[in-house]
């Protein structure tokens, strides 16, 4: 079975824009949408009852388990912006898009990591798509995909380029990647 593994699934925008590209929407897909934003759940709840074979995994996805802080912007209700890295991150990623925001959120919410969640759903990696878009925590998820040597079938990736070093870290892993012949797909 073909498994979709989607992290950062928001309100399922970039599961909808992913369709384009990949044949995804077939029961015999398995769907694993993981969010950890709390605002956007009733949505993504409402949304999978018209998706078949699909799960929502309301955690964020790090590089160790625990509980993590996670900062949202605190102006609206769906399909908004949030990072576990930290409330400079956020301000950086919304001044990028001429948004400026005073007043944000701060949830604490359970974290897992790439492996976990491989070992509980019974993914083969080999067999899946995996759909990252972690506001700035795509560089340790791919490198703890690398350290563990994981070979997904293939990989759509967001990178948050904030500055210099993130460009420097995008090149590094995207050569690595290659140089173990997995490419993953930089996309918007």
């Amino acid at each position: 079975m073909i498994t979709l593994l989607d992290i950062g699934c928001n309100i399922l925008g970039g599961y909808e824009h992913l369709q384009q590209y990949e044949n995804i929407t077939g029961k015999d897909i398995r769907k694993i949408f993981i969010e950890p934003n709390p605002v956007c759940w009733s949505t993504v709840e409402q949304k999978l009852n018209s998706i078949p074979n699909a799960t929502l995994v309301k955690k964020a996805i790090a590089v160790t388990e625990g509980i993590v802080e996670l900062i949202t912007r605190g102006d609206v209700v769906a399909d908004i912006a949030a990072t576990i890295i930290g409330k400079e991150y956020l301000e950086a990623s919304l001044a990028k898009c001429n948004m400026f925001v005073d007043n944000f959120n701060t949830y604490k919410i359970e974290s897992t990591t790439i492996k976990s969640i491989i070992h509980e759903f019974n993914i083969i990696p080999e067999n899946t798509i995996l759909k990252l878009d972690a506001e700035g925590v795509e560089y340790d998820v791919l490198n703890d995909i690398l350290i563990n040597k994981i070979n997904f079938s293939k990989i759509y990736c967001e990178f948050h380029v904030h500055n210099d070093a993130d460009i420097e870290k995008k090149k590094l892993l995207l050569k690595q990647f290659a140089d173990r012949n997995q490419i993953i797909i930089d996309w918007q």
